[in-house]
Formats: C-alpha cells, structure tokens, sequence
C-alpha cells in the first residue's frame, strides 16, 4: 500500500497520519499497511524494567540492513533494564528515552507513520513505546558491507572467483526487494 499511495500520489495524506497512543494499533497499521507480506521487516516487542510499571514497547527494523549488535547492546538492552517513568507521555517520553536510555548516535523522533516507514526501509531502527504517539529513529545501518578504504591491487587478483563474497549482497537486495513488491 506504502508504495501504491506514492505512485498514485496519495503519499502526502499517508505521510501526514501520525501514531496513535496505542502500541498494539500502530503496530497493526505497519503490519497490515506498510510491511503486508514483508518477511524481511522484524518486529521485536520487548518490556521496559518494572520499576514502578513495565511499558509494552517495541522495535521495528529490516533485517539484513541493521547492525544486530548495535541493537542489541545499544538499544534494546538498555531499554530492557531501565523503567520509564509513568507520568510522561508523548514527546516528552521519546525524549527521555532519547537523553537518558538509548546509547547510540542519530537519534530523532517522527510521528508520521508514512516517515517511520521510510525510515525503516533506509535501514533505521524504529522504536514505538506505548502510550507514546511519537516514534523514535535511530541510525543503526550496516547491516551491508561498505565498500571503500583499501583494495587489493589489480596486479594481484586472483583468478578463481569475485573479491566480494556475493551472498550478503543478495540478502540486502532480497530484503529491498520483497519490501517494494
């Protein structure tokens, strides 16, 4: 549907939608409209700490373009192990979050559910919190090897095969793929 409304030129209006306060329903709208069929977009829903009450929170990145270890030492941990205080809510819980939890770089918020989807096909980690009606990115890309730096030098290649292991590649542009079908 995502990439429908923007051939179409529908895409403003859905960018335009933002969250709602209930995890479970903006969670449902990335499944249902943005991601339907996509197995290569992860839904991870996780707990906060309980002290005073545990928050449903979730995160939502595509496979195969995120570091794993980023996001887990660097976003879900420290969110696992830290309460979120009860009396905030909107933007000034994704702030918290932002200032005090999560411990990496890049770190914005959107409300805009057309813009998360974008953010989340870029190879940014999206977390959702419920009762918060404000999505926080975060910049976790790598998932892919960056070409650049040094090279072997062309008077020693080596016939038998490429000088890049082909199999990852194929796993980012299958994850690209299946996104846009």
């Amino acid at each position: 549907m995502f990439f429908w409304n923007r051939l179409t030129g529908q895409a403003e209006q859905s960018r335009r939608e933002v969250l709602k306060n209930s995890l479970q329903e903006n969670l449902r709208r990335f499944k249902e409209d943005y991601f339907h069929n996509v197995e290569t977009v992860m839904y991870r829903e996780f707990r906060t700490a309980p002290p005073p009450r545990a928050r449903d929170c979730a995160l939502i990145y595509m496979d195969n373009m995120v570091k794993h270890e980023s996001a887990s030492d660097y976003i879900l941990r420290p969110m696992m192990n830290t309460g979120l205080p009860p009396r905030l809510r909107g933007k000034e819980l994704a702030e918290h979050v932002i200032k005090t939890i999560v411990l990496a770089d890049g770190v914005n918020t959107q409300s805009g559910h057309g813009e998360l989807a974008e953010a989340i096909l870029s190879g940014t980690v999206v977390i959702l919190i419920d009762n918060c009606d404000v999505g926080i990115t975060i910049d976790a890309k790598g998932g892919w090897e960056q070409r650049g730096g040094v090279t072997e030098p062309p008077s020693e290649n080596v016939v038998r095969g490429g000088p890049e292991p082909v199999l990852p590649r194929i796993w980012v542009w299958d994850s690209l793929y299946s996104a846009v079908k």
